[in-house]
């Protein structure tokens, strides 16, 4: 995929998915600078990580998807 498709999916589909599965998975008011710093609470290193694990499944599947859907007749 070319960096202005990748941009052009950013825009149209990927931002909006983004915000959902973070909005489900991971708490953003417990972002770590915010968290550690300002609320004066522990990391919380295993939450972040299942959201990583989350958000790199989701990636995957947005790509395998686009890759798929760029193939000659669909296959």
């Amino acid at each position: 995929m070319e960096l202005a498709d990748w941009c052009t999916w950013l825009k149209r589909r990927g931002a909006g998915r983004l915000r959902h599965v973070l909005m489900a998975e991971w708490d953003p008011i417990g972002e770590a600078e915010v968290r550690t710093e300002a609320m004066e609470m522990p990391p919380a290193a295993d939450a972040d990580m299942r959201t990583a694990r989350t958000l790199l499944a989701w990636y995957a599947k947005e790509m395998a998807r686009i890759e798929r859907s760029d193939r000659p007749n669909g296959s």
